[in-house]
Formats: C-alpha cells, structure tokens, sequence
C-alpha cells in the first residue's frame, strides 16, 4: 500500500464517553496579569513512544523545563506541568515533537482532551500537524509542530456552548494518539499495530519494536 502524504490532522471532533514574574529557560521573563490564574496541563506518556517531546509553550512561555512526573505505571503513565496563564490558554499551545521511531512517520494524531468537573464525559480538541520545511514526511530525526487551528477551535467551542462547558474550568491533557508508518504499520498507545490483510478495517498487535 503506498504511504499517504502526512496532511494537517482532521478538524472534525470526536467526543468520546470515558473516563510574582515568571521566567522561562532563556532568563526572559513575562509580566503576570490580572487575568493569569493557575493552569496545568497533563501529558500522556508511553515507554515507547515514536515521537520524542522537544517544546512545549504557551503564548511566550517555555514550559518544557517545568514538565514532571505525575505516575508511572510499567510502560505508560502522566507527566504533568503547572504554570500561570489567562484563560483560553490551550489555543495558544505550541507542541514540537522530533521522530525518534527510526521509521519515516506519513501522518499522525493528536488531541487535548478535557475533562469537566463532576462529567464522565471528555471532549476532544484535534491539533494541526506540521513539519518545519513543510515536506509531507517526517523522517527519522525531524521535528513536528502541533497547533490548534482557528477551524478547529471554532467547532470545539460549538460543542463546548452546547453543552454549557466551561473549558477553562475543566483539566486538560496532551495525547499522542495514531503515529503511521509504511507498510500498513502504525503506533498506537504504546503498541505498534498492522493491517489485517485479510480485513483491512482490522489492525492487530504485533510483537516487534518501534525503531527499524
């Protein structure tokens, strides 16, 4: 089957039933505002992960030094990171993820997922991927980008009045979720999957790792 081109991630959401100054790392530091109030933001961690996080800010702040661990558990667990922000923060994250499987990488997704106070219910913001040079593969070693899109935020923020949401009083984590590969090969929730030949709406588990 021939790679498909690594194209901006789908901007339909999804919505599924679960479960004093500061400074950055370069010395520059930011005024705090009336309006900035305490953040944090999760992020979803696998063992085997193909994509390794590089950056990560919000507006002008660089947060990637702040990350820590929140659990581990065998193979996947949560990082987290708390910071000072005005609310809609989460429209201004900037996400940059360098490929770290050995394999060229043809498309991917990712979503902030927030959770509601009191709601068994998560709803899903996609992130728009893209490759510093613009190239439609990411090989081995290059670095991706993830966005929010103002058409993504758009829908997202349909849903969220819909449903009488507040997003900024809901916690928020960063997911890794489909990585594709050639060759009917794809990482998913630190598991590398491939198509069933024989049923090609069908990926299985294999046993092999996530480098080449």
């Amino acid at each position: 089957m021939k790679p498909s081109r690594l194209v901006t991630i789908l901007v339909t959401l999804a919505i599924v039933i679960a479960t004093a100054p500061i400074s950055d790392q370069f010395g520059q530091v930011r005024e705090l505002t009336s309006q900035d109030t305490d953040k944090s933001l999760d992020i979803e961690r696998y063992s085997n992960e193909p994509l390794e996080l590089v950056d990560l800010k919000v507006g002008e702040q660089v947060l990637k030094y702040k990350i820590t661990s929140k659990f581990m558990n065998g193979d996947a667990g949560l990082d987290t990171v708390n910071f000072k922000e005005r609310n809609g923060w989460f429209k201004r994250i900037l996400i940059t993820m360098r490929n770290v499987s050995g394999r060229s990488i043809y498309g991917l997704s990712a979503y902030l997922y927030f959770a509601p106070p009191g709601s068994r219910t998560l709803y899903s913001l996609p992130l728009v991927a893209s490759t510093i040079l613009k190239q439609g593969v990411a090989e081995p070693g290059a670095e991706i980008t993830l966005t929010v899109s103002d058409q993504a935020w758009s829908l997202t923020s349909g849903i969220f009045d819909k449903h009488g949401v507040d997003p900024d009083g809901a916690s928020v984590q960063f997911s890794l979720g489909l990585v594709h590969f050639a060759n009917d090969l794809q990482w998913s929730k630190g598991h590398l999957l491939r198509r069933d030949p024989n049923n090609p709406y069908t990926w299985k588990v294999i046993d092999m790792k996530v480098g080449p």
